[in-house]
């Protein structure tokens, strides 16, 4: 009966460490999701600008509109007359698929989404100096890219744009940026 006892004695110790032990585990995992540690809206803004463009400031705020500061360095005068914010690039990858008002004509690629970004009389940047601009951002066939304060969005910037001194038919459309940013 000595030899029974020291085994049931065993046990319990082996179930109490491990146990004691797989607690601690257990809520040590439930605390570092509680802080969110592993959250998506955790993932890093920036903004990355192509040439000749730089984001200086941006904020999107929870129904999709974006607040963007940028200058340029060209070395010319340049009209932005369309702007556009989405998710998703349209069939020939040169725009966005939604939201392309004064961006790309909708010839057939399916947008949907015609918000007012339109650029009323276009906004004239100065090389070194810089502009603001407001635009709706989109997330594909749901509409204006809308959500909670503190998740993230991840989407492309394009413009249309001309330099000054040319013809208003000779404009340019470019992937200006390429943004994730957290709704505030």
């Amino acid at each position: 009966m000595h030899r029974r006892a020291q085994r049931s004695q065993a046990a319990v110790d082996f179930v109490s460490s491990y146990g004691f032990a797989l607690l601690i585990i257990a809520i040590s995992i439930y605390a570092v999701f509680q802080l969110g540690v592993f959250s998506y809206s955790s993932s890093p803004q920036f903004c990355y600008s192509n040439s000749p463009f730089s984001c200086v400031a941006y904020s999107l705020n929870t129904t999709g509109g974006l607040t963007i500061a940028i200058s340029q360095s060209s070395g010319g005068v340049l009209t932005i007359t369309g702007a556009a914010c989405g998710t998703t690039p349209n069939t020939t990858k040169i725009g966005p698929r939604f939201g392309n008002v004064n961006i790309l004509p909708d010839s057939g690629s399916g947008a949907t989404f015609y918000p007012n970004n339109k650029l009323s009389g276009g906004v004239t940047i100065y090389p070194g100096a810089t502009s603001v601009i407001y635009l709706t951002c989109y997330g594909g066939n749901s509409g204006a890219a809308v959500g909670p304060i503190g998740n993230t969005f991840s989407g492309y910037i394009w413009l249309n744009y001309t330099f000054s001194g040319l013809p208003s038919t000779y404009h340019y459309i470019a992937n200006a940026a390429t943004m994730n940013v957290k709704y505030t």
